[in-house]
């Protein structure tokens, strides 16, 4: 199995903020300018968790 790479992991936020907010449009670009790679991943985990 492969590692997920960091901008899959920040496609994957991007779109379950759009999921959560109908009127948000994002690109994974976007997330990984305004966020840290830690966060990408704290958020990537919390999410693959579902909580």
């Amino acid at each position: 199995m492969r590692a997920v790479t960091l901008y899959e992991k920040a496609a994957a936020i991007a779109i379950k903020l759009e999921q959560l907010d109908k009127e948000l449009l994002l690109r994974p670009e976007w997330v990984l300018r305004r966020a840290t790679a830690e966060e990408i991943d704290f958020y990537y985990a919390k999410m693959c968790k579902g909580v």
